[in-house]
């Protein structure tokens, strides 16, 4: 219900559903189950919409804790938790925070998907970015 709400930004909706389906996967299965990781992740999406980057980068820190703790290191859903919180940390201006978190989802994009994938082309053209925010591209 969520994500339907969601992708028609109805994001305060969206956000309602999301919080009352953690707290329900809270009791069911534990704080540190995937399925809290997932909706963490989800809330994470929808602050980072309304424009709470600090929400936003607590619900994917949480996330990808749990997802760290439940996960093998080569899943893609951890790629895709480094990808938003170095999207936050890039918004914020915390460039080296940005490019470590870049690097760390490029490095498991292209384990499980390969380096001619397009996902691990998204990556690296945000690596690419952040490289030039922290001046490190040469000029010719």
């Amino acid at each position: 219900m969520g994500c339907h709400h969601q992708r028609f930004n109805h994001f305060k909706f969206a956000q309602k559903c999301y919080e009352q389906s953690l707290r329900i996967y809270k009791v069911t299965t534990g704080s540190e189950h995937q399925c809290v990781a997932q909706v963490l992740h989800n809330i994470g999406i929808i602050y980072h919409s309304l424009g709470n980057n600090a929400i936003a980068l607590k619900c994917f820190n949480t996330s990808l804790s749990i997802r760290l703790l439940q996960l093998n290191e080569r899943d893609i859903s951890l790629a895709d938790s480094y990808c938003w919180i170095g999207k936050i940390h890039r918004e914020e201006k915390r460039f080296s925070k940005a490019h470590e978190n870049f690097v760390a989802a490029h490095q498991i994009k292209v384990a499980i998907l390969g380096a001619g994938h397009i996902e691990s082309a998204e990556v690296l053209q945000n690596i690419g970015i952040v490289c030039d925010d922290l001046g490190l591209c040469s000029q010719r």
